[in-house]
């Protein structure tokens, strides 16, 4: 096989042109094309696309529209029926809402793209001249695609926090519960930082408590996908390399790095001295990093499949007019 012709991330575009998959060599893929996952990338990136329309048709609810009428891409019409639906509490927040999960299906599709080049760098490994360059090339994209997995999974969060936002009852309870709460801070497309909260323990808690009052069932199911998300053992992987490559000492990828164990060991009042030798850290083998990318990928996509099947029922249970497609 030829590593310069295996680069997964000029070939693989499906979110964008499903058929570009067929192009590709089968000896050329990835065992693993994980199908499910660039799949729930593309709904996603789907929303975004008829987030005018959908802000432009929810302020129209009310008495003085029975239904409206959408043109579908393949030339049908489709009604959206009105009555007896109100209006979103703020103006912007259904636009809001839709370019948020565009841009967390883009998130998605890129930690999706970094983890096929992972496997790309482990299939062609033997046409390298060491293992050592095998193993920071594959590290390199196994750390991208924990970036994007970890900025899709705090956009998540904040995603079901601006769903419950569209509910007056949870909104209040939510502002007299959080720690010092503005309303402009959460307005929509407010670039706030106060407004865009960590996707935490304490985050998943608040928007358990304030769902409580809610009339949506399907809105404290998303604060569930939410809270099943944060305790699985992919993301707590996820999260816990996080914490050791952005703040504590990360993993050095050659054998010869300088040991954890001190030289210097005092007992019983009595100082030694050893020479350590160096041996490469567990944790910086490809495999581990890779397995533990592999799993959150997984646990974030299903997150997301789950929230995306809940928001037009959010949206009908709250009697707001839903005029987005969110797939299957």
């Amino acid at each position: 096989m030829d590593a310069d012709n295996l680069s997964t991330s000029a070939l693989f575009l499906p979110t964008l042109a499903p058929t570009l998959l067929l192009d590709v060599p089968v000896s050329h893929r990835p065992a693993n094309t994980y199908d499910e996952v660039w799949q729930e990338a593309g709904y996603w990136q789907q929303v975004s696309r008829s987030a005018s329309t959908a802000e432009m048709i929810s302020a129209q609810a009310g008495p003085s529209f029975v239904h409206w009428v959408v043109s579908q891409p393949d030339g049908t019409e489709r009604q959206i029926p009105m009555g007896g639906q109100r209006p979103p509490r703020e103006h912007n927040r259904v636009l809001e809402l839709h370019g948020m999960m565009g841009a967390i299906g883009e998130q998605l599709f890129l930690a999706w793209v970094a983890e096929q080049d992972v496997q790309g760098v482990e299939m062609t490994a033997a046409e390298r001249a060491n293992d050592l360059v095998t193993t920071m090339l594959g590290r390199a994209h196994a750390e991208m695609a924990s970036h994007f997995l970890l900025g899709a999974s705090h956009s998540l969060g904040n995603l079901v926090l601006r769903f419950m936002l569209l509910d007056s009852d949870s909104t209040s309870a939510f502002a007299r519960a959080h720690r010092n709460y503005r309303e402009a801070d959460f307005a929509p497309h407010s670039d706030a930082r106060q407004g865009w909260l960590t996707f935490n323990k304490t985050l998943v808690s608040e928007l358990q408590a304030a769902t409580r009052l809610s009339s949506s069932a399907a809105l404290r199911e998303m604060v569930i996908a939410l809270d099943e998300l944060r305790d699985s053992a992919g993301y707590r992987g996820l999260d816990d390399r996080r914490g050791m490559d952005y703040h504590r000492r990360r993993p050095q990828s050659v054998p010869h790095t300088a040991p954890r164990a001190g030289t210097w060991s005092e007992q019983n009042g009595h100082e030694s001295i050893a020479l350590v030798a160096p041996q490469l850290e567990p944790e910086a083998r490809l495999p581990l990093v890779h397995q533990a990318v592999e799993a959150a990928l997984l646990e974030v996509a299903a997150a997301m499949t789950k929230v995306r099947h809940l928001a037009p029922v959010v949206f009908t249970e709250l009697g707001i007019v839903c005029a987005t497609d969110f797939g299957d």
